[in-house]
């Protein structure tokens, strides 16, 4: 049979400070809070984003030989140059304040 140890209360293992998870480390830690926001990372150049889309198009461009341009939504969907108010259409449900965006050959 064995014993089963417990401690008493008031031993020196509760006399330890109790310390809060969320509050914020010391000043001078050298760490930051998880509350605070750090600035995003720059945005692309167009000129760089037109070369994204160009190559992002390639394929379809490749799979429609025939097709000169393109209809892209502000969410990357692609429509043919013949459907322009469907992709009117899924755009304003998106976000009405966009443009669809034409990409020619």
């Amino acid at each position: 049979m064995t014993k089963k140890v417990t401690k008493a209360s008031g031993s020196k293992a509760d006399s330890k400070p109790k310390t809060n998870a969320s509050a914020p480390p010391p000043p001078d830690s050298g760490m930051l809070p998880s509350d605070d926001k750090q600035d995003p990372p720059p945005a692309d150049p167009p000129e760089k984003e037109k070369k994204k889309v160009a190559s992002g198009m390639k394929s379809y461009f490749d799979t429609y030989p025939d097709e000169q341009e393109f209809l892209r939504s502000s969410d990357g969907q692609v429509f043919l140059s013949k459907d322009k108010q469907w992709a009117a259409l899924h755009q304003k449900s998106i976000d009405p304040q966009k443009a669809v965006e034409t990409i020619k050959r």
